[in-house]
């Protein structure tokens, strides 16, 4: 499943993607996040958002008991974001992507459905309140 990510007046902003879907073992891989347009996003909290609205689709609409996915370990920013929301680093599979000409290990990362009820979606909802308040 595939998503633009739009402001309200209909602005593309972004994409992400859920993946993977596995309903017998009930897992999928959250991906593809990119905010392409980062002028467009500013003072907006639509990446928080598009994350929660993901989230709310894997978890309480395909009933999901599990997200997991990889990045890439130089990739700071992206596994910071991911750690705050939750995520818990499960692994490192060595040179597993080539980037820039070298090789990148990858980071295995994963929620599970009560670390979003009770991490994930309060961090969620404070931060796109806080947004919204200024």
């Amino acid at each position: 499943m595939n998503f633009v990510i739009e402001r309200r007046d209909g602005r593309s902003i972004g994409m992400l993607s859920l993946a993977a879907i596995d309903r017998t073992n009930r897992h999928a891989e959250p991906g593809r996040f990119l905010i392409g347009d980062e002028e467009g996003a500013r003072g907006i909290p639509a990446a928080v958002e598009a994350m929660k609205l993901l989230y709310e689709l894997a978890f309480d609409e395909l009933r999901l008991v599990r997200l997991y996915g990889t990045i890439a370990a130089d990739n700071r920013r992206m596994v910071t974001w991911q750690r705050y929301l939750g995520m818990r680093e499960e692994g490192r599979m060595r040179r597993h992507y080539f980037i820039d000409g070298r090789f990148q290990d990858a980071l295995i990362f994963a929620l599970l459905e009560e670390e979003y009820r009770t991490e994930t979606l309060p961090r969620m909802k404070a931060l796109i309140g806080m947004a919204g308040a200024t």
